[in-house]
């Protein structure tokens, strides 16, 4: 069961809201999983976004594994170095709770509207 999900859903009897913002970021986090290949610096408002999702129970942030880290971390390498080896599939996680709900979006043709295109944009500004 995911305890954040159902806490925050459950608040006040059945009630999830996602702002234009955290559906675009779901959909971005969705790809950027995909591809292995997207560093969230320079993305305005993602850290709040992410926590907001994360709260929902829609995301999972991860870690690498503590001892290859202590290890790389003795060798020299730095914090961005160990991020990029582990990738963006290695950072976030997309709960059971977050499928569902982007199949939901997908469902009702909020994709076309609200995909990864228009980060890619704003990337690229």
């Amino acid at each position: 069961m995911n305890l954040a999900l159902r806490e925050h859903v459950t608040s006040v009897g059945f009630l999830l809201t996602l702002s234009k913002r955290q559906i675009e970021v779901m959909f971005f986090l969705e790809k950027a999983i995909e591809m292995n290949d997207w560093e969230p610096s320079g993305q305005s408002h993602f850290v709040s976004t992410t926590r907001a999702l994360k709260a929902r129970g829609l995301i999972e942030t991860r870690n690498p594994p503590e001892d290859r880290v202590k290890e790389l971390v003795r060798k020299g390498a730095s914090t961005a170095t160990i991020h990029k080896m582990y990738g963006t599939s290695y950072r976030w996680r997309i709960t059971e709770a977050g499928r569902l709900v982007l199949g939901l979006l997908r469902e009702c043709g909020m994709e076309e509207d609200f995909g990864c295109k228009k980060f890619t944009q704003e990337k690229a500004a």
